[in-house]
Order: C-alpha cells, then structure tokens, then sequence
C-alpha cells in the first residue's frame, strides 16, 4: 500500500485531483460526511482513464485499487492499495468506524 498527500488547491499529485474532480461518477463506493467525520470514496480502477483537471491539464487515472478520503477542510488523502479486496477491506472499516462515529454524535 502507498500513501499520498494531495490538497485541493495546491496539488501535488494529479491522480488524487482527478478522482477528486467526480467521486461520485468515478467512485465504486463512498460513505461518509465532509463536514462531519470525513468523506470515504472507493475506486477500483481496471480501465486508464483521462480527466482534464483546471489548472493541471489531462491526467491519467491509472488502473489500481484506491480510496480517496477527504476532510472538513478541503485536504485529500489517496491510499493505494496492491489489490481490489485489499481496498475493499479497508473501506469496509472506514464505513464500520464512520457508522460507530455516527451512533454516538447523532
């Protein structure tokens, strides 16, 4: 598993950018709440695809297996993950922790 830092404004990896441009076109799954716990997004990439991002231009989304997480104050943080049911595993627990969060703050 890799990890990479990536904020919206100042981005210093294109790949976290262009997930971030549509998580929910691109995305498997998402869960979560930005203004709450954090925003969880799921993407198993098997295809390359392209997404022009302002400012950067045409980026390609590699295929791999990531999760795209994003919190209340506009920071992305991309997870890569060697295989899809590794990312999946860890989703899951993200949406199991985030669930819990939500049965004792609401």
């Amino acid at each position: 598993m890799s990890e990479t830092y990536s904020s919206h404004k100042y981005s210093d990896n294109p790949v976290a950018e262009a997930l971030d441009m549509d998580v929910y076109g691109y995305a498997d799954e998402t869960t979560g709440s930005v203004e709450a716990y954090g925003h969880f997004a799921l993407f198993i990439v098997e295809s390359p695809f392209d997404v022009d991002v302002p400012n950067v231009g045409k980026v390609t989304v590699p295929v791999g297996n990531y999760i795209l997480s994003t919190g209340d104050q506009g920071f992305v943080y991309l997870q890569e993950y060697d295989d899809a049911d590794s990312a999946r595993a860890a989703f899951a627990g993200a949406e199991k922790v985030y669930g819990e969060w939500l049965e004792l703050n609401e």
